[in-house]
């Protein structure tokens, strides 16, 4: 079997596992007892499953794509083009680019979370444009319109391709990180890990990440009785891509921590876990759940504050 048809057949058996565990409590009677059924032929399903998938399969744990467009710019009164990109092994992703309106501040590059596509996440960066800076936003293999099922390592080079993309493609001004939950651990590894092969990014802003990947997907699987079984997966998750495993050289002083501390997707504690590997980040914590800073005036004022402030990266070194 091919990774590639491994990690949809492990996708999709996972989501009908869920959705058969969630059955559980629809009533009474009869329906209380087909829940008790399904729950038990969720795990049975999910167990099969995971002896005819490999472990690097598992990543797709991490990852719940949608392929249709629920909005455009256009919604928000915005300016955009579609952009495609070919990564490095040939995988066509298609993304959007909303250009900034009057004189140009600087070019972020946005990765959203584990959930849906960039349409649902635009309201998150919609912003941005009126304050000048123009926005790429990147759907990751198997997301959206873009070709191909999402697995580590190979969404690095989805990233990659736009990281080049916007450094080529646009004015010279400065280059931020912008990233999302899942979109801000993986941006954190590839700014860590792929340092020198581009420009670096001059300021990164990283809202509710994880500091491990296995480790929220364990939570996550944990904080209900329905879904303790299913944590077991998550051991065999590959650790090698977690942000606290690989910031090291990192210039953590260019790096913005934000994080909701009603968040209960993940929580708060990942914050202090990436704390503690990025020493001189700037953190801000607001009173809102998972990814909803943007929501408040505050939030973007101290965001559009801290990249203002930060002069250009200097160049990485080999």
């Amino acid at each position: 079997m091919s990774p590639g048809t491994s990690i949809n057949h492990f996708s999709c058996a996972f989501r009908l596992s869920i959705r058969m565990i969630r059955l559980h409590g629809a009533g009474a009677g009869a329906q209380a007892s087909m829940s008790r059924s399904s729950s038990g032929a969720a795990v049975l399903i999910f167990a099969f499953v995971l002896l005819t998938a490999g472990c690097e399969s598992l990543t797709g744990f991490l990852f719940y794509p949608q392929t249709q467009y629920l909005q455009t710019p256009q919604r928000y009164g915005l300016e955009w083009q579609d952009v495609e990109l070919v990564a490095k092994d040939g995988t066509r992703l298609r993304n959007w680019y909303l250009p900034a309106r009057g004189e140009q501040r600087g070019r972020i590059l946005f990765l959203h979370g584990n959930g849906e596509n960039i349409s649902t996440h635009l309201n998150a960066v919609a912003w941005l444009p009126d304050e000048g800076y123009a926005v790429f936003l990147l759907d990751y293999r198997g997301y959206g319109q873009s070709d191909g099922a999402p697995l580590l390592p190979s969404v690095f080079q989805d990233i990659q391709a736009a990281h080049h993309w916007l450094q080529q493609e646009s004015s010279a001004t400065p280059l931020i990180l912008l990233g999302q939950s899942i979109g801000g651990a993986l941006g954190l590894t590839y700014a860590a890990r792929w340092r020198g092969e581009l420009p670096q990014f001059d300021t990164i802003v990283i809202e509710s990440a994880p500091a491990s990947l296995p480790q929220v997907a364990r939570e996550a699987m944990a904080a209900n009785w329905l879904t303790w079984l299913l944590q077991a997966p998550t051991f065999l998750l590959p650790s090698a891509y977690d942000p606290e495993k690989t910031v090291g050289d990192l210039d953590s002083g260019r790096v913005l921590l934000m994080h909701g501390s009603k968040d209960r997707i993940v929580d708060v504690g990942h914050l202090q876990q990436l704390e503690q590997v990025l020493p001189n980040a700037e953190v801000y914590q607001y009173e809102e759940g998972h990814i909803r800073g943007f929501a408040d005036a505050d939030v973007r004022e101290a965001v559009l504050r801290f990249i203002q402030t930060k002069g250009p990266a200097p160049i990485a070194g080999p």
